[in-house]
């Protein structure tokens, strides 16, 4: 085509294979299987989700790790200063004290412990729910309309 005068000078038509075009569009389709949202998932918390276009869910997953590991570290700092303290303790503090300072070591080891079972609990959580919504796309299986590809669960 002519800028000058926009007239057509030379044109050429290729016919492909709807296969073919598939990895000449803009958003191509890449392989997204189950196993690798779930690998994913496994090593970084949303990344399945992600990896499945499931952002919300993938960003509370993330969410919910972080603020679940944040208050396990809290609560693990808080129990080793009260234990730090009890440590301290002399042969003349009141026992009420001593009581006082290994309970609260107790009650935030305990809380620590709590949200490290909950950072587990997400994180299988989210595990599964890679495996259950990922799905594998199969491009090279054609049906029998042009270039249909097939979902393979």
């Amino acid at each position: 085509m002519a800028v000058s005068d926009g007239q057509v000078h030379a044109a050429e038509q290729v016919d492909l294979p709807a296969a073919d075009l598939v990895s000449l569009s803009s958003e191509a389709v890449v392989l997204r299987t189950t196993s690798g949202a779930v690998y994913r998932s496994v090593l970084m918390p949303g990344w399945g989700q992600f990896y499945n276009r499931q952002a919300v869910k993938g960003g509370l997953f993330v969410g919910s790790e972080v603020v679940a590991a944040g208050l396990a570290v809290t609560f693990h700092l808080l129990g080793a200063h009260y234990q730090s303290q009890y440590d301290k303790m002399g042969a003349g503090t009141p026992q009420s004290k001593v009581d006082a300072k290994i309970d609260q070591a107790e009650t935030n080891f305990s809380r620590r412990n709590w949200a490290l079972i909950a950072l587990a609990v997400v994180h299988a959580a989210n595990i599964l729910d890679a495996f259950v919504n990922g799905r594998t796309y199969n491009s090279a299986s054609v049906g029998s309309g042009a270039g249909a590809g097939s979902f393979v669960w």
